[in-house]
């Protein structure tokens, strides 16, 4: 049985992949925003009463806060991921065959996880080699949660989850780069910059809570809009092996 990348058939360029992931991003967003709204609000409605309560405790500058906020982070990212992949499959699944959260989360969780423990550690060892490999090899399995979540030849063992990611990601990686690194991490130090400024000014614990739920859940939203780019992307490059049968715009 092989694990090697199966090589990637597609005559579209880098810009027509990226392009038309911006037009399926767009068609498909507000729907998007509505199918996983309620469970996001309701894991930020979770989170923040925390945050609040261990930042008037420890202080906005607490090594526990930022912890918090790594965690926080990691969370929301993990339910963004799970959400967002399930309800975009089905909007696009032409076939009867619709995935339940239950089934879904069921199916994938497991090699999930296993698959994203190997890409941490070759990332984490990547980067201790100056920072520049450890970036490479984020860009290269950037796909890599796509792919185990609806690549069929991954789900029947023949491919490499991470091998099959670097295929992928030829051509791609100055986008990958820009919308996968450099814009999460302008828009997560935007939003821990103003929530810093307003947890010094502010004292009210409702007005607290309040404006960290919505400037939290409008953060979620444009991080859903970038992942959703990025699963775009994955779909045009893979759509001949992907678990279903998918009408999106292409060119």
């Amino acid at each position: 049985m092989s694990t090697d990348s199966v090589p990637i058939e597609n005559s579209l360029s880098p810009f027509q992949v990226v392009k038309s992931a911006f037009l399926n991003t767009n068609k498909h967003f507000i729907g998007l925003v509505s199918d996983i709204s309620f469970i996001l609000l309701l894991f930020i409605c979770m989170f923040v009463p925390l945050w609040v309560w261990y930042t008037k405790t420890f202080g906005v500058n607490s090594p526990i806060i930022l912890v918090f906020e790594m965690m926080m982070n990691s969370s929301l990212f993990v339910v963004i991921l799970f959400m967002l992949s399930l309800c975009l499959f089905n909007r696009i699944n032409s076939s009867s065959r619709k995935l339940t959260l239950w089934g879904f989360t069921k199916e994938v969780s497991w090699p999930w996880l296993v698959e994203g423990v190997k890409a941490t550690v070759i990332i984490s060892l990547a980067t201790f080699c100056f920072i520049i490999p450890g970036i490479i090899k984020y860009i290269h399995y950037a796909f890599f949660s796509f792919v185990v979540f609806f690549n069929k030849d991954y789900k029947e063992g023949k491919i490499s989850a991470l091998k099959h990611s670097k295929e992928l990601s030829k051509g791609l990686s100055w986008w990958i780069l820009g919308i996968y690194v450099v814009a999460p991490f302008v828009v997560s130090n935007i939003g821990s910059f103003f929530s810093k400024i307003v947890f010094s000014q502010v004292h009210s614990v409702w007005f607290l809570y309040l404006f960290l739920v919505l400037s939290v859940y409008i953060i979620c939203l444009a991080f859903a809009y970038l992942y959703s780019i990025l699963c775009f992307m994955y779909v045009i490059k893979d759509q001949k092996r992907m678990a279903g049968s998918v009408e999106i715009m292409v060119g």
